[in-house]
């Protein structure tokens, strides 16, 4: 009798989540016409938009988290501001809706604070930025990315980490992701195919473009690059890749076939968003995870045939992608100076950075440059590389070598142990659901795993910027093992005390 209960329990449980999540998409397309379409139509929508969501999160204070976690990643409050006119205040209202459903779960649910195995780390960490920035050379605007960071780095993980305490509720902010990759890589994808020359009031930016193709009948065949509601490309790219593992661990646990499909077609928004991005960083940091993922366990050997045929598929609909991966081969091939002095610009431009980054590093040890300032030192540095003279200021495009010149030893070692307890305490976690025969459990902290892993190895060739997506990635990774710890810890209790009766 009480497992039927317990069944039915579970049956209305996940329909009302995906009630919650549709309800949240809902809402969040309807905020999308109220920008997109002419007249006084949007007036209209807005309005009805503004009543249902003010009372799903009165009444659903949970619903708040999922609708801000899917405006946070789609960057529609960002678009709403360059496209639409929307106050510059926009996205951080959006991210102060998150304070409804914190006090909610302090003061009605009566819960605790919960840290994290990032926590102490990132406390050094922001101590680290505070005093980089006050010894700076460059302290006001230093400080302005310190109080950037305390807001979308800081605030973003402690909150994401205390609001997502059950396997419930990250489940349902997984599914919010989802329906951020159909949207995110669903537009763009519309506009390739079909040719339409818009940007779909910014939901399909297209950053640059380059030479995909040559012929005498037809000239020179261009193709865009695609930047989706990011705005650049190679961004894009990335924060697309971040949900492939989301996605295809929605479909590993999900039994619903109608709930599969709708993963399905997220999985392959996102990943033919990260391709028409047409970014080679991305595609060397894509296989350089895998091989990673593989070797920890992560991402078993027989995924990689359903892998290979997803990218010989992409490459066949999509085979300017070819063209721009065959570039590669230049640094790899004959890797010399001369060799690298007749690499395209785009690649001697970063690897100048970058080399101007471990100068920096090298000349301001301890603390850095301060947070934001090594674009105000490339240019200067730069000329010492020999590569390519950099016109205007440049960022690093390498996160670790960003962070080591912006805060020094400390930030470069304080940021580094926070990745490896976070990324040791999610493999413990996912061996012990692995014992206990928990698929779930095992494809939710592989799935998380290999998010952060794409994250870090694109980052190889990126800086820390739009540092939303990484702490917010941050939290959840945590979270999911604050999660199975939890219920690790329960299942010891349990076990105790039928041992004392």
């Amino acid at each position: 009798m009480s497992g039927t209960s317990s069944s039915t329990e579970f049956r209305h449980n996940k329909k009302s989540s995906m009630i919650g999540v549709s309800l949240v998409f809902g809402i969040a397309m309807l905020v999308i016409a109220a920008v997109t379409l002419p007249g006084k139509l949007p007036i209209l929508v807005a309005g009805i938009a503004a009543i249902v969501t003010g009372y799903a999160i009165w009444k659903r204070p949970e619903w708040t988290t999922l609708l801000v976690v899917f405006l946070i990643y789609s960057n529609l409050p960002v678009v709403a501001v360059k496209f639409h006119g929307a106050p510059g205040f926009f996205p951080a209202a959006v991210i102060a809706l998150l304070m409804w459903p914190l006090l909610h779960a302090f003061w009605i649910g009566k819960q605790g604070l919960v840290f994290g195995a990032a926590s102490p780390w990132l406390i050094i960490f922001t101590l680290g930025q505070y005093l980089s920035s006050v010894f700076s050379k460059y302290p006001t605007e230093s400080f302005e990315s310190f109080v950037s960071f305390l807001f979308e780095g800081l605030l973003i993980y402690l909150v994401v980490t205390n609001l997502c305490r059950t396997r419930a509720v990250l489940i349902k902010v997984l599914w919010a992701l989802a329906f951020c990759a159909i949207l995110m890589g669903g537009v763009p994808l519309i506009q390739q195919f079909t040719g339409i020359d818009s940007d779909f009031g910014g939901l399909a930016q297209a950053d640059s473009e380059f030479k995909a193709s040559e012929s005498a009948v037809s000239g020179v065949n261009r193709q865009r690059r695609f930047a989706g509601t990011i705005g650049e490309q190679n961004r894009y790219a990335q924060f697309m890749m971040l949900l492939l593992p989301i996605g295809i661990t929605l479909i590993s646990i999900t039994r619903s076939p109608k709930f599969t499909t709708v993963a399905l077609i997220a999985t392959l928004c996102a990943f033919f968003g990260f391709s028409l991005a047409f970014s080679r960083g991305a595609a060397v940091g894509f296989v350089l995870a895998l091989l990673i993922g593989w070797l920890l366990g992560f991402f078993p050997i027989r995924q990689f045939k359903w892998v290979a045929l997803a990218s010989v598929f992409v490459l066949i609909l999509l085979p300017q992608y070819a063209v721009r991966l065959a570039s590669i081969s230049t640094l790899f091939v004959n890797s010399n100076s001369v060799q690298l002095r007749n690499a395209d610009g785009a690649t001697r431009g970063r690897l100048t950075e970058m080399g101007a980054a471990i100068l920096v590093f090298r000349d301001h040890s301890l603390l850095g440059v301060g947070p934001g300032i090594f674009p105000k030192y490339s240019k200067e540095y730069g000329q010492h590389i020999g590569l390519r003279s950099l016109k205007d200021r440049r960022q690093a495009h390498c996160m670790p070598l960003d962070i080591a010149a912006e805060n020094g030893l400390w930030g470069v070692s304080a940021f580094a142990a926070m990745l490896l307890s976070v990324l040791v305490a999610l493999y413990r976690m996912f061996l012990y659901a692995k014992s206990r025969d928990d698929s779930e459990g095992r494809n939710l902290s592989a799935g998380m795993a290999m998010s952060l892993l794409f994250y870090l190895t694109t980052s190889l060739f990126l800086h820390l910027s739009y540092i939303r997506y990484f702490w917010l990635l941050l939290a959840l990774v945590d979270s999911t093992s604050l999660i199975l710890q939890a219920e690790k810890n329960a299942d010891g209790r349990s076990v105790e005390a039928s041992r004392i009766q």
